[in-house]
């Protein structure tokens, strides 16, 4: 699927995950967090998560 990112942020919970970002990504009108874990050029995505309240706030 395509899709875009929206933003780039620090996780919501820095104080259990600290190393980890979220990617806000839009794929096919609704938005997903992707937290991910940054290593040099590389980037390890953790899972997606489909997210309401980013929806409405980046989306809506």
């Amino acid at each position: 699927e395509n899709g875009d990112v929206l933003d780039i942020m620090v996780h919501p919970n820095s104080d259990k995950y600290p190393h980890q970002q979220v990617l806000v990504v839009n794929i096919n009108d609704y938005a997903y967090a992707v937290p991910f874990v940054e290593q040099g050029q590389e980037r390890f995505l953790k899972t997606i998560v489909p997210n309401r309240k980013l929806t409405k706030h980046y989306l809506r």
